[in-house]
């Protein structure tokens, strides 16, 4: 028997729905993403909890006795991530990005992009957010100061990610972004963690748990799967991407 739950990104609701599912009865929680798998981390129980899209689970406070999980993002996704933007833009030496500072995620994230672009002498530009209606104006104020827009595992900006694509769009700017479903929404490429077979494996995990003996330790804590690279074509059209022969998408955004 599965419940479902989405506080759908407020703290409030997260906070409520987690004590709500803490209760006799429940075998396993599951979460997806940092916020929620911290309000139900801050849930006192001893109910099994399984999280995913979780990028630091230390600095979250989410790798208690009681979960295990999967992350998603580390150093190489970001590196590489970066590496695919100086393939599409080998002229490219100042990388700006958007994040937003109460996000624990983030942080996290951008402690990341920054080592990365420090071993690879990028010049990086960040700029903090709080409010989607803040994209807009962030982006243009970025534009003369940066080559190439990056952007990853930030929840308010995935939110956010059709606003921020259309200002890039228009302005002639790439957008590169660590949310692949997002790459649909007007970023010119997505370097990340392909959410589909992430949930499936979720979803063995799960299993996993349900049934194991009493006293067996829950599976360890997992690293983030191999990365993907998608592209999207309309918008690379759009904005006069010439994409190197070589360079193999993942997949392909029509």
């Amino acid at each position: 028997v599965i419940e479902t739950l989405n506080a759908n990104g407020n703290a409030v609701s997260a906070k409520e729905l987690a004590e709500s599912a803490t209760r006799p009865g429940v075998d396993l929680i599951v979460t997806l993403a940092t916020p929620a798998t911290q309000a139900v981390a801050k849930t006192p129980s001893d109910i099994p909890l399984l999280y995913a899209a979780v990028s630091d689970p230390d600095g979250a406070h989410v790798a208690l006795p009681r979960s295990t999980g999967i992350q998603n993002v580390n150093s190489n996704i970001v590196k590489k991530a970066l590496q695919t933007i100086t393939n599409l833009y080998p002229k490219a030496t100042r990388i700006g990005t958007i994040y937003n500072p109460l996000e624990e995620n983030s942080i996290f994230v951008q402690g990341l992009i920054k080592n990365a672009c420090d071993e690879m002498n990028l010049v990086l530009e960040q700029r903090t957010v709080s409010d989607p209606n803040q994209f807009p104006a962030t982006v243009e104020q970025l534009r003369q100061q940066i080559d190439v827009l990056y952007c990853a595992n930030d929840n308010l900006v995935n939110k956010g990610a059709l606003s921020i694509a259309r200002t890039s769009q228009a302005l002639k700017l790439p957008f590169v972004i660590g949310e692949l479903s997002a790459v649909s929404k007007g970023a010119v490429a997505g370097v990340g963690v392909e959410y589909s077979s992430m949930g499936q494996h979720l979803g063995e995990l799960a299993a996993k748990i349900l049934v194991r003996k009493p006293n067996e330790p829950l599976p360890p804590r997992e690293a983030p799967p191999q990365s993907q690279f998608w592209l999207n074509i309309p918008v690379a059209k759009e904005i006069g991407l010439q994409v190197p022969q070589g360079m193999k998408p993942d997949k392909i955004i029509q």
